[in-house]
């Protein structure tokens, strides 16, 4: 629908939909972030359950304008400065990878 708001002349209402009084936030759902890291060498075997962290989704939450603000405006470049090893969202890390066990000696 159409806002009440005026526009900046007051003439009438804006042609931008306020979401204000008709805003409902998604369905949330849980999902695991498995922590295979934390188990040990000998640990690592076929059937084994690594501890789990449980992480909750809400997208199209009631928060998620405020929330990728700060992510944003203040998260992003503190990444830059604190998070230089992470890996982007490219195939970059497999490729890497795979050099290193083509190149690893046969024993």
């Amino acid at each position: 629908g159409i806002s009440d708001n005026t526009n900046k002349s007051g003439t009438g209402p804006t042609n931008r939909p306020s979401t204000a009084p008709h805003h409902k936030p998604g369905k949330s759902y849980f999902y695991p972030s498995l922590k295979v890291h934390k188990l040990k060498r000998d640990q690592l075997i076929p059937g084994v359950e690594p501890p789990v962290r449980l992480i909750t989704a809400l997208q199209e939450g009631i928060s998620k304008k405020s929330d990728v603000f700060v992510a944003t405006k203040y998260l992003r470049p503190l990444e830059k400065d604190f998070c230089q090893d992470l890996l982007s969202d490219t195939t970059d890390a497999l490729v890497w990878l795979d050099q290193i066990d083509q190149n690893k000696p046969m024993a």
